[in-house]
């Protein structure tokens, strides 16, 4: 079941102490929202949450190429998801979308899904 962290009131963002408060004993991950460019507090949350082995699973469809603190998104977890769908701020001809991790054991996983976990040639 899903829970709802409380945003920052200066940035919008997810808040990591009220997203502290939410995480119970069957979370399996935290996704932050990255808004307009700008990134959640990661160096906050990802502390928090490497702390409890709960995954980080950032959201950045709208925060192409941001950064946090001077370093990667990726630096801070191991699944960074973009969407190129037309409205957002890197868009393309219909759907579209990546994934973002510094992680081989990642990579692989991702590689599988986003063909339906299948192996073989078609």
């Amino acid at each position: 079941m899903p829970r709802f962290a409380d945003v920052d009131p200066e940035t919008l963002l997810m808040d990591p102490d009220t997203a502290g408060e939410q995480i119970g004993v069957k979370t399996g991950a935290v996704i932050p929202v990255h808004l307009y460019g700008q990134p959640c507090n990661l160096k906050r949350l990802s502390s928090l949450l490497r702390e409890r082995e709960i995954a980080l699973v950032q959201d950045a469809c709208q925060a192409h190429g941001a950064r946090h603190l001077g370093r990667p998104l990726t630096d801070y977890s191991d699944w960074v998801a973009y969407s190129f769908y037309p409205t957002k701020n890197l868009g393309c001809l219909g759907d579209g979308g990546a994934v973002s991790t510094g992680s081989e054991s990642v990579a692989g996983d991702i590689r599988l899904l986003r063909d339906g976990g299948r192996t073989t040639a078609r």
